[in-house]
């Protein structure tokens, strides 16, 4: 793991890695929809115009000018809080000629400080959102997995910031709006800062003002859901999505959450994975299934496309792979293969640069630092007995189908 050290909201990882320098200016607030919304239409007008550079031709020369440095967003729900998270990378100044860190400092205030917000502009990201969002929902894997979230989110206010925005809530985004949220980021969003690369003390300098006085934490609150039992709803596709979801006592900061991390790997998070090789290899009931853990909530779920006449075999093989784990009825070589892969993964984040950061950033909110050779020492000590102990506290909540009303495949 590449070194890194914090002062105050600002970390920093000096490496000669790479050639060029990034930074991140990682925004967090409580959830709140239209507000994410509004972050969502932020972040189309970022590097797209400013007040020195109102056109894209404009933009496009000064960035030309500069070699191209890239400014990027991210915006994510997790748990009680939103993320805006602002990603700026130029080539390291050493490697140019007529080029300093000044002028690239420069250039990130004029398009960061100088958003040129335009009704005009509005309108078109507006319509560009809407078009993204209906083609998600032209998916049935991810209708299936948003709309599971939104039933439980009606029980559970807390799972809100999983839900899909409607059209119309998109459509009552204004202007003002947009304003609002970029004027309250400095003002009512936590910050921090990470900078990675060979950077020179001008660009340190120049992050260290950048500050704000809100701290924000996960809230980490593992979930009792009411069993919602069945729902299955109708849509005018050829397949078939199911979700089968649980509730756990285990989250991030849970004593048991390794053993909760690496038996869902094993339960469905991995090829070699007992619910791909039972229900997906060997009994071909599913085009595809795996497990998703929400790590601050504790929940669990299964994810597969089906033909829906297999739904009642399906859920009663998931139940059957669950208590197999339970019983410890499975070859322990399943759970080392299912490690190795999980440590493999937890080491691959050193190289990728978005995946480390983002990594660091969860540590900080949620107020603890465990660094890769942990998590690894971690991962390596769970046993059989421990997912079998964690997987006894399993809870069904919701077993949902979005049911395909058109012929399924005779595939399976």
């Amino acid at each position: 793991m590449q070194d890194y050290i914090y002062e105050d909201n600002l970390c920093l990882v000096k490496t000669s890695k790479y050639k060029s320098i990034s930074f991140f200016l990682c925004f967090a607030k409580e959830y709140n929809g239209k507000e994410k919304l509004a972050l969502n239409l932020l972040a189309n007008f970022l590097g797209e115009s400013s007040i020195k550079y109102k056109t894209r031709e404009e933009m496009l020369r000064a960035k030309d000018n500069l070699y191209g440095p890239g400014i990027s967003s991210t915006i994510k729900s997790k748990a009680n809080l939103m993320e805006f998270i602002v990603k700026f990378t130029f080539i390291n100044p050493k490697f140019l000629k007529d080029v300093d860190t000044d002028m690239y400092v420069d250039y990130f205030k004029e398009i960061f400080n100088n958003v040129y917000l335009s009704e005009e502009r509005l309108q078109e990201y507006k319509k560009v959102h809407k078009d993204y969002l209906s083609r998600k929902l032209d998916k049935p894997s991810y209708l299936a997995s948003a709309r599971s979230m939104e039933l439980l989110a009606e029980k559970e206010e807390a799972l809100k910031s999983y839900g899909l925005p409607s059209m119309e809530e998109i459509d009552k985004i204004t202007l003002d709006d947009v304003k609002k949220v970029y004027e309250d980021l400095f003002k009512e969003f936590s910050l921090h800062t990470y900078v990675v690369g060979d950077y020179d003390d001008t660009l340190i300098d120049y992050l260290k003002t950048l500050k704000t006085d809100k701290t924000y934490c996960l809230n980490n609150k593992s979930l009792i859901v009411d069993n919602l039992g069945e729902i299955i709803e109708e849509k005018e596709v050829s397949q078939s999505c199911l979700n089968i979801i649980y509730s756990t006592p285990f989250n991030r900061l849970s004593k048991d959450y390794y053993a909760f991390f690496l038996g869902n790997a094993l339960l469905g998070g991995v090829p070699t994975s007992l619910l791909f090789d039972e229900v997906r290899e060997k009994l071909s009931l599913c085009y595809y299934i795996s497990v998703y853990d929400y790590k601050q909530e504790g929940l669990v779920k299964i994810h597969t496309a089906i033909n829906s006449k297999n739904k009642d075999t399906v859920v009663s093989e998931v139940n059957k792979q669950i208590k197999r784990l339970v019983d410890k009825d499975y070859d322990p070589e399943l759970l080392q293969m299912a490690r190795i892969m999980m440590i493999d993964s937890v080491r691959s984040v050193n190289d990728d640069l978005d995946a480390y950061v983002e990594y660091l950033y969860t540590n900080r909110l949620n107020d603890f630092d465990v660094n890769f050779d942990e998590y690894i020492a971690e991962l390596s000590r769970v046993t059989v007995d421990d997912v079998s102990r964690v997987f006894k506290e399993y809870k069904h909540v919701l077993t949902y189908m979005l049911e395909g009303v058109k012929n399924d495949s005779e595939n399976l």
